[in-house]
């Protein structure tokens, strides 16, 4: 956590530590300079060398001036250290004259600010007032800061093993007496052979050291990880075998080579900036909050959560992340959960990293991007990381960094913590027990019950799919047997919502292994429940329009605000075959399946209706519906009742008690029965004829029901009995219910065509009336005026939808004979795409294909009459249609289009790029004024309008992709229309391009902002091949905007867009021109897309591999540096592009050794996972050369430790490779293969039973031993 907002991010575990005692401070010469500005180590010596007046030609003075010279031109440390500098002096000096000059140099001139060191005499105090602190500072200042501190140094060093109270001040190396005069009896640690006896030779600070850090964690404050005493004190460090012990340094964040010094040592870095010229406040500002912490853990633990009970968005990432050190441990958990009042349970944001790095949503669930709210900002940790982009090296990936933190998920402490209830038995009682959660989730678990009645609890319960039995319980206790008053009517639905998908959801794998289980064993009587029980509902979580925060508490707050619970329904069940004498048994069980799916769809769904049970005829222009047939309840419903036809088709008798059972109420039912009854010869018509009787007037007269209902009608109404088909004459002739929208006389029209739509169509399937049809029929169509007996076609229409692909009909027939100025105007008023037809209906397009000139007639003589229709012209335009033009109509089309206004000019400016790029060749040698008509058509229209030179691709990324916006751009084509028309000649190495053609393309390249820089992006796609022909041109037009000074960001990025797109590798003269500008964006790692990181992989490396006079055009050290400057995805990408290489050109594969010996860093930086797993790919690929490149990667590997990452070569490869080779396979393994066999990439474990089988030899090699100890 950070105690302020940009300091230290200190370890929880240190944090634990320091409270528990455990911690012993490390104090180096930074302690005393921070606020005393007592000297270093560097100028203690300067100092000191001056006090004693050593000669300019000493060797000491010598030695210290020269390796100050060489830091300070090469910009190093550490290249003379300070203990050999006092080793010199001690040939010409005396100890004890050395010694007074130190203490000289360290006393100081009045007052000194003492806080730096009261801050650590505070953190080193135990609760019990017992000081530990072990300086290598010789100064008093911890003494004068403190009241009667303990001092020791080497003569009464305490003795840890027997004396864990009150060391006070340990002064390892020495102190200075009280009238700093010279040192104490026990000297100084000061030079190269002093430093040798306290740590090599008689080792009694080493032995010092080790025993501290066998029982403590250490925290070095105010060290360099170079400064002599950390160099020989850290030897203890190394020689301690403690398991628990560890070890820390403040370090600041700006020297990276300091950072890998202390991971080299062994040591963490805890990082802080130093920027904006603050030096190092933020670590002593964040040393003292941590000092007031430690004077009373539990009273800052009380301030913090009091601080909580704000809320987290009122907080600061920082004040957040001290909350949410608290809830990381067993004891502060438990303090968070019992706090009271309850903590707000909004905080379950924070805890939640789903939550904390959800999608940015507009807060009030609408669609309105600028009410983003990014809960990131609310809820993010100090120590979080941006969320991930979403996609990376061409994958899609989670927002959620790896290793981010989550309250909810068990820790090392808490795997430690586990007892005897929190694992699950084979048997028993607690076979069938749900384990107890680890103590500190647990009370976290408590506190979520606490908080169950505020709305942000049951918000996020409701984006669980799994939680814990221990939540619901608390949850339970709280609202329904406590019964929390004041508790929202909302809240309390959510609860209940949630409880009843937690009882409800979908094990998908039922409906499998019912499948495995009948096809190996066959049905019998107990599968039947089995079937049914997978034909039940179930319940889902959904998040249609799932917002980012949680809502407040009003009155105005709905249940659907806080979880959202979806009706859903197995579809693997519809694929289990049942056997027919099984269908008796089970369909009673499904029939009451779905009364339970009614009864949830009722509750659950804002609206539920199922298709028609019979289908409509099939119809290529209506589209599958198969679909909506198979969706959720319908799906369900069309199961059951195919499965009840078959039962009919067995046993009617069966079948029509079972059909009698069904129930009589709610519209499912309803049209059930109406279904079963009149469909089905199972029933007498007269039965059917009381369903239909039964039916309020909604059920008569269904939507979706009414094919079912009328085609039951169609078939059993000729054995209707007279009276009982005239009732349902007369409930047909009094229509539907009116709809109370619109006028008197429309509601009159709406209810007669529903009866004349009817009528019509059962007549139509000759059924009989009892009554004058054509007289009713007469009197109706007066009550709808607009009524044609065409709609009555539709009347047994299914209605459930249908999907497919939209066919487009370009017949024009319905254009012969039409003059042409009235085409446009009478396909403008035809219905071209009708309702519920999946079909188009283009008639000008066969027109423009079949007839062009009629088509060019129509779209003219509309631009006569001052009209003009931007789709008929696109349509014409369209290449696949102009492609047998002859010239002269091309020149009529060109003459056509400059009659265009710019505006309309502009609107066609896509259409027309297309067809003047199809056409140009022909038009430059056949119609050359009519090619530059349209040209400067063109070229004044892009000036002019900036839409005309919009691309048709809509950028939505931060990151434009230029190559895919130029080439759909107008301008973009035109560009790439020049390049065509001299493509194909083949010109000389510096020939020159067309002067001609040159002033075509400056006339690109002088148009405004994107439709300039879309031209050089595309005019950059073969730059390799400009420079050839034209250099000077290449130089002048397209090279200038990389010169310094260039203002137009954009033509820089087209410029390299077009470069990076290139796929090739340019000459040496533009490889030259290119390659610093290419260095820079490796080394600032601004390859933020794969695509150029390939091709600078490939452009470096084809450097690194041609020669000129004998040496490499990138040198062997140059690669290496770029490769350790630049990226993963760089670095990624040179080791996949040499494989390929090596893979298919062989002399590739010569250079790949020298590369993997010579190039490739050593650097511990790129001993990554992923870096690991690349070279291991890569030498598992080179078969002929696999043993000598083994051995080579395996010195570069480390391992493969990240469980997200794998090596499919392994498997990929060749199985032999391991019994060619088992020694050299065996290297690399043991290299590569992590301790935990469960992250073991697929295939290892059978390559090592290879490797025993290959070479018996190797059963007694230890590095095979220890391998297979693991598994």
């Amino acid at each position: 956590m950070r105690f302020i907002a940009d300091g230290p991010d200190i370890p929880d575990d240190l944090l634990w530590a320091q409270d528990e005692g455990r911690v012993v401070f490390f104090c180096g010469a930074g302690v005393s300079r921070a606020r005393a500005d007592l000297p270093d180590f560097k100028r203690l010596t300067t100092d000191v060398l001056h006090r004693l007046g050593a000669k300019h030609d000493s060797p000491a003075r010598r030695l210290y001036e020269v390796g100050q010279s060489v830091e300070d031109q090469h910009k190093l440390s550490g290249v003379v250290t300070s203990d050999r500098v006092f080793g010199l002096l001690e040939r010409e000096f005396t100890r004890t004259q050395i010694e007074a000059a130190v203490a000289e140099a360290l006393s100081s001139v009045g007052e000194v600010d003492l806080g730096a060191h009261r801050t650590l005499l505070k953190l080193s105090t135990l609760l019990t007032g017992q000081i530990r602190i072990v300086t290598t500072n010789f100064d008093r200042l911890f003494e004068t800061a403190g009241k009667n501190l303990i001092t020791s140094t080497r003569s009464n060093l305490p003795h840890i093993a027997f004396n864990e109270a009150d060391w006070g001040i340990v002064h390892l190396h020495g102190v200075v007496d009280k009238d700093y005069r010279g040192a104490t009896q026990d000297g100084f640690v000061l030079s190269s052979a002093s430093f040798g006896d306290a740590y090599l030779a008689a080792g009694w600070a080493r032995e010092f050291v080790k025993n501290v850090l066998d029982r403590h964690v250490a925290v070095f404050v105010g060290y360099s990880a170079d400064d002599p005493p950390i160099r020989y004190l850290l030897e203890g460090l190394r020689q301690s075998d403690a398991s628990q012990g560890r070890a820390y340094a403040f370090q600041d964040a700006s020297d990276p080579k300091a950072i890998a010094e202390w991971d080299e040592k062994g040591v963490d870095p805890i990082l802080y900036d130093t920027h904006s010229g603050c030096g190092h406040r933020t670590l002593w500002d964040s040393l003292e909050v941590w000092a007031k912490r430690s004077v009373n853990p539990s009273k800052w633990r009380s301030k913090t959560l009091k601080s909580a009970a704000r809320g987290p968005r009122r907080l600061t990432p920082a004040e957040r992340g001290a909350v949410a050190h608290i809830v990381r441990s067993t004891a502060g958990a438990k303090a968070f959960a019992q706090y009271s009042p309850p903590l707000p349970s909004e905080w379950l944001c924070v805890f939640d990293p789903v939550i904390r790095y959800g999608e940015p949503a507009p807060e009030d669930g609408s669609y309105d991007k600028t009410k983003n709210i990014n809960p990131f900002d609310l809820y993010k940790l100090d120590s979080d990381h941006p969320p991930r982009k979403e996609e990376q090296g061409g994958m899609r990936v989670g927002r959620i960094p790896p290793e981010t933190w989550d309250a909810f998920s068990p820790t090392p402490k808490d795997l430690r913590s586990i007892s005897h209830d929190n694992v699950t038995h084979l048997r028993g009682y607690y076979a069938d027990e749900v384990p107890r959660l680890p103590p500190r989730i647990d009370y976290l678990a408590d506190w979520i019950g606490r908080v169950a009645y505020e709305p942000a609890c049951a918000w996020w319960a409701g984006q669980q799919g799994n939680i814990h039995r221990r939540v619901m319980d608390g949850v339970d206790f709280s609202l329904f047997r406590k019964q929390e008053e004041g508790t929202s009517q909302a809240v309390l639905d959510a609860w209940r919502a949630i409880r009843e998908f937690h009882s409800l959801k979908a094990d998908k794998d039922k409906a499998y292994a019912l499948t495995l289980h009948t096809g190996n064993t066959g049905w019998y009587e107990s599968l039947a429940r089995e079937y049914a029980d997978i034909f039940s509902p179930c319940l889902k979580l959904t998040n249609y329009r799932r917002r980012p925060v949680p809502p407040k508490l009003s009155k105005k707050l709905k249940t659907s605000d806080l979880v959202q619970v979806e009706v859903d329904y197995s579809e693997g069940i519809r694929q289990v075959a049942v056997p027919d004498e099984y269908l008796p048994a089970l369909l009673p069980k499904l029939k009451s399946s779905l009364e339970f799916a009614w009864d949830l769809e009722s509750r659950r769904s804002s609206w539920v209706d199922i298709c028609s049970i019979e289908p409509d005829e099939p119809n290529e222009d209506e589209g599958d519906s198969s679909f909506h047939r198979s969706y959720k309840l319908s799906g369900h419903v069309i199961l059951f009742t195919d499965l009840f036809k078959r039962m009919a088709a067995i046993s009617p008798a069966q079948a029509l008690a079972l059909l009698r059972s069904w129930p009589t109420g709610g519209r499912m039912w309803e049209r059930l029965r109406v279904w079963a009854f009149g469909n089905l010869d199972i029933a007498p018509a007269d039965e059917f004829a009381d369903v239909m009787l039964a039916l309020s007037r909604d059920a008569f007269w269904p939507f979706k029901g009414e094919r079912d209902l009328l085609l039951g009608l169609s078939r059993r109404w000729n054995e209707i009995s007279i009276e009982k088909r005239t009732q349902i004459e007369k409930r047909i002739r009094a229509g539907r219910a009116k709809t109370k929208r619109g006028t008197r006389d429309d509601q009159k029209a709406y209810v007669a065509h529903s009866v004349l739509r009817r009528l019509i169509w059962l007549n139509t399937q000759g059924c009989s009336f009892t009554f004058d049809l054509d007289k009713e029929l007469e009197l109706l169509r007066k009550d709808a005026p607009d009524w044609s007996d065409t709609y009555a076609q539709s009347a047994a229409s299914a209605h459930d939808g249908g999907g497919g692909m939209v066919r487009i009909d370009t017949d024009f027939g319905i254009l012969k004979g039409v003059e042409s100025a009235d085409i446009i105007p009478m396909l403008l008023d035809m219905n071209r795409r009708p309702v519920g037809k999946l079909v188009e209906y283009q008639p000008f397009s066969g027109l423009s294909a079949a007839e062009p000139r009629r088509a060019l007639d129509a779209l003219c003589a509309r631009l006569s009459s001052g009209h003009f229709e931007e789709e008929f012209w696109d349509k014409f335009l369209r290449v696949e249609n102009r492609k047998g033009d002859t010239t002269a109509f091309r020149k009529e089309i060109i003459a056509a289009l400059c009659k265009l206004s710019d505006e309309q000019f502009s609107s066609l400016s896509h259409s027309a790029s297309f067809w003047f790029e199809s056409v140009a060749p022909a038009l430059l040698s056949d119609a050359p004024e009519s090619y530059q008509k349209l040209w400067a058509l063109f070229v004044e229209t892009l000036k002019q309008c900036n839409t005309a030179g919009q691309s048709a691709i809509v950028d939505t990324e931060r990151k434009r992709d230029w190559v895919s916006a130029a080439i759909n751009s107008s301008p973009g084509r035109l560009a790439e229309m020049l390049v065509s028309a001299i493509g194909d000649k083949e010109f000389e190495k510096g020939e020159k391009l067309p002067a001609s053609w040159k002033r075509s393309a400056e006339q690109l390249l002088a148009l405004p902002q994107d439709t300039r820089a879309f031209c050089i992006c595309v005019f950059c796609l073969r730059i390799r091949w400009f420079n050839y022909v034209d250099p000077s041109w290449t130089q002048d037009s397209l090279l200038s905007v990389l010169q310094d000074g260039y203002d137009d960001c954009r033509d820089v990025e087209a410029f390299w867009a077009g470069v990076f797109s290139s796929g090739s590798i340019p000459q040496i003269p533009l490889y030259t021109t290119l390659r610093p500008h290419l260095e820079a964006v490796v080394r600032t790692q601004e390859d933020d897309e794969n695509r150029n990181s390939e091709f600078l992989a490939v452009f470096f490396l084809s450097g690194w591999k041609t020669t000129i006079d004998g040496k490499r055009v990138v040198s062997n050290e140059e690669l290496r540096s770029l490769i350790i400057e630049g990226s993963d995805r760089f670095q990624s990408n040179i080791l996949w592009r040499i494989d390929r290489f090596s893979r298919k050109q062989e002399e590739w594969s010569e250079d790949l050794v020298e590369f993997l010996r010579n190039v490739w860093p050593k650097q511990k930086s790129l001993r990554t996972s992923k870096m690991s797993a690349r070279l291991v790919e890569l030498a598992l690929a080179q078969k002929d050369k696999f043993p000598e490149i083994a051995e080579i990667v395996a010195t570069l590997v480390t391992k493969v430790g990240d469980d997200r990452l794998f090596i499919p070569e392994l498997r990929k490869s060749d199985e032999t490779i391991a019994g060619q080779h088992p020694t050299a396979m065996l290297t690399l393994l043991y290299a590569v293969l992590p301790d935990d066999k469960s992250r073991w990439p697929y295939g290892a474990e059978t390559a090592l039973s290879v490797l025993a089988e290959a070479d018996p030899s190797l059963r007694s090699d230890s590095r095979l031993i220890e391998l297979s100890q693991r598994l």
